[in-house]
């Protein structure tokens, strides 16, 4: 009994240390991902390659991790959150000069926490409604961040549009993203069948956008997709674990701490849009305040546990 409650304390309090990690891991992925081949179609193939190459664990029964599918409900979320996942990839390929800075940031910012009331996540959250406020309330910074970026938006009647479909892609992505990680046996049960799902989406996507050329050599695609399949598999399995493993809104405050990060990341490696001091600066006091919000609450959220378990739990 002594055993269960250590590893369950540890599964808590590694949630938010993964979502950190995952954003982390995310950033590099995706910055690789931009610089693997010149031709946006063929880094379109690239990803579905790599999606593909993560599906093939499917045909190997000891690696399935459970049942090929679950129930109805989380079947729908699969195809919810690929279908999401697809259409806004879909759409950074065939009109990139539409998708603003500011509207992506003032997604990654929002969508996290409407989410967590889309999925009834916040069922799981028994903090009285002024904690809940507390613990989203460094949110403000980033919405500081999306409005400097912004007023030097070069597409200010439509980048609203547009930021509004993001914020409603984002936020019903990560909704189904949450219904998996309630029913997921593992964490390594969701990322294969998602793969599969996304790889063919995005396979026909290249096809029909693409109109199915390839610009770069073979192999070189080859080996950048089964690296990427690594790298899809340590995302989604660090994401799907944390989320079942964090109390919910505190879980949706790290999720927006992608932000901050890609924003530190293009500032140190100069790549990217240029970002202005603010947005910066901004930054730093949203990742201060999550850090204070973070410290001041643990141990003091109940959260009612989701199935997700840890390798070592499931044993």
């Amino acid at each position: 009994m002594l055993h269960s409650r250590t590893l369950g304390h540890f599964a808590s309090s590694a949630g938010p240390a993964a979502l950190l990690g995952n954003g982390i891991l995310l950033y590099m992925v995706l910055a690789w991902l931009a610089h693997s081949a010149p031709n946006p179609f063929d880094r379109t193939l690239l990803l579905a390659l790599g999606n593909l190459g993560l599906a093939c664990v499917l045909f190997v029964p000891q690696a399935r991790n459970g049942p090929l599918l679950l129930s109805g409900a989380t079947t729908a979320a699969l195809l919810g959150w690929s279908g999401a996942y697809s259409i806004t990839y879909g759409a950074f390929v065939r009109w990139p000069e539409l998708i603003s800075v500011w509207g992506l940031l003032a997604a990654q910012a929002c969508a996290p926490l409407i989410a967590v009331f889309i999925s009834g996540d916040h069922r799981r959250d028994t903090a009285s409604f002024r904690r809940r406020v507390v613990i989203s309330s460094p949110v403000v910074f980033l919405m500081g961040v999306a409005f400097v970026e912004w007023k030097s938006s070069n597409h200010v009647v439509i980048a609203p549009l547009v930021a509004l479909a993001l914020v409603v892609l984002f936020a019903f992505s990560q909704s189904c993203a949450r219904v998996v990680a309630r029913n997921a046996p593992s964490a390594f049960w969701g990322p294969p069948r998602l793969a599969s799902l996304n790889g063919v989406l995005l396979l026909i996507f290249w096809a029909l956008a693409g109109r199915g050329g390839v610009h770069s050599n073979g192999l070189e695609l080859l080996r950048g997709a089964a690296f990427l399949s690594v790298g899809i598999l340590a995302v989604q399995s660090l994401y799907l674990f944390a989320l079942a493993k964090t109390a919910p809104f505190l879980s949706a405050l790290f999720l927006s701490m992608t932000v901050p990060i890609s924003i530190f990341g293009d500032s140190l490696t100069k790549t990217g849009a240029p970002h202005n001091p603010l947005s910066l600066w901004l930054s730093v006091g949203f990742s201060l305040a999550t850090g204070l919000v973070s410290w001041a609450t643990s141990g003091r959220t109940r959260v009612v546990e989701l199935a997700t378990q840890l390798p070592m739990e499931a044993e």
